[in-house]
């Protein structure tokens, strides 16, 4: 079983998941591992100028 500190499910729409698939195949990448390139090029777009060093969420 896969632990839950280490790894997370999420859904998204069929629209959505048929367009990620054709990203990822076109980038000879993963889905998990093209949902991570998309996420961390947003996050550095975003706060890439702060300095955050951490990306775990402080709630």
């Amino acid at each position: 079983m896969a632990s839950t500190e280490k790894w997370k499910s999420v859904s998204v729409s069929i629209d959505t998941y048929h367009k990620l698939i054709k990203i990822a195949k076109d980038e000879d990448r993963k889905v998990g591992q093209q949902i991570s390139n998309l996420v961390k090029k947003e996050y550095d777009t975003r706060y890439g100028n702060l300095g955050i060093g951490s990306t775990k969420p402080t709630l």
